[in-house]
């Protein structure tokens, strides 16, 4: 069981970090988008592709040791969290609860961060389509119904002057 919960703290501490990069990533990910530097940009979401499959890993390794912590304390082995962390000694418990929470403010920050990144490349688009529409109407996407026919909602041919 010792093996088990400094594997699962250590685990804990590699997401904290990987999270942390990911998020620093993202931040370097926007200034490119904002700068359009496209070929810094595909570096970056290399880098962050490689990350992202690094976490995975992490996360699949965390989830085995919590697994062994789960079995160790219950025969079961279907024990929550809260309860698992009751029946583990303070010490243990304090170690385990300061990298849990470390986890959960480092997930916010990426999740802010990619909120931001988010929210600019919507309304780049939203601003691109509606200009769009307006230089150009006949090209202009249609808009589909629920019952998947579609529609141009503009773009219809106008005759300025046919007295030619």
């Amino acid at each position: 069981m010792s093996e088990s919960k400094s594997t699962f703290v250590r685990q804990l501490w590699r997401q904290v970090a990987l999270m942390q990069e990911l998020s620093a990533q993202e931040q370097a990910l926007q200034e490119a988008v904002r700068d359009r530097e496209w070929e810094a940009l595909q570096a970056i979401m290399r880098r962050m592709t490689e990350t992202s499959e690094d976490l995975g890993r992490v996360e699949t390794e965390r989830i085995r040791a919590y697994q062994s912590l789960a079995d160790a304390a219950d025969r079961h082995g279907s024990v929550e969290f809260p309860v698992l962390l009751a029946r583990l000694p303070e010490d243990l418990r304090s170690e385990i609860s300061d990298a849990y929470r470390a986890l959960k403010i480092a997930v916010l920050q990426l999740k802010s961060r990619t909120s931001g990144i988010d929210t600019y490349l919507r309304s780049t688009i939203t601003t691109m389509r509606g200009v769009m529409r307006e230089l150009y109407p006949e090209h202009a996407t249609p808009v589909y119904s629920r019952n998947g026919s579609g529609a141009f909602t503009g773009g219809q041919a106008l005759v300025v002057n046919h007295h030619l």
